[in-house]
């Protein structure tokens, strides 16, 4: 064989190569992509079941049932504090805010969810109403939840935002 045949040979076989290879990793992105897929109507019940619980079990001051949708390893940021990490801090955070908060109402409001792969989302608003010393308080605010898919199926909190749209009343 001629140098310049055998270069031809070698780089046809190589394209040959190249284009099964590239077929075989568009088969696999395919499958991954599928396998990634979320039924978005089981979604959207799981993220309404969650917010519903949410509400309920905040306004009877019911922390463990509360706590129990986050992540162990779930973090909850609300205005004006450090961002809080574990169960048990959400917890004692939690339990602090419905010592301080008696009568609460809190009304959540999902504009748009979604997902992808074993992530979910959830952005809304909120309407909160409560006593504070003895004096009624009303906020509306914001909120973000991300979620994620537990092997069983279920969907838990792992990063839960919030804030207010009132102006901080600074000191002085």
């Amino acid at each position: 064989m001629r140098p310049n045949r055998i270069v031809f040979v070698a780089v046809a076989a190589l394209a040959i190569v190249m284009a099964g290879c590239a077929q075989e990793g568009a088969e696999q992105a395919q499958q991954m992509e599928m396998a990634a897929a979320v039924d978005m109507a089981a979604l959207e019940a799981a993220m309404e079941e969650m917010r519903g619980t949410w509400e309920q079990a905040y306004e009877a001051g019911d922390v463990e049932r509360l706590v129990a949708l986050y992540a162990g390893d779930g973090i909850y940021m609300m205005p004006f504090a450090e961002a809080m990490e574990g169960r048990a801090t959400i917890q004692q955070v939690l339990t602090d805010q419905m010592m301080r908060m008696p009568n609460r109402q809190v009304d959540l409001t999902p504009s748009d969810y979604g997902a992808s792969g074993e992530l979910a989302y959830e952005i809304g608003t909120y309407k909160l109403s409560a006593d504070v010393e003895g004096e009624p308080f009303e906020d509306v605010g914001k909120y973000l939840i991300l979620a994620k898919r537990q092997t069983d199926g279920s969907w838990l909190i792992v990063a839960h935002i919030w804030n207010t749209n009132l102006p901080q009343v600074m000191p002085g």
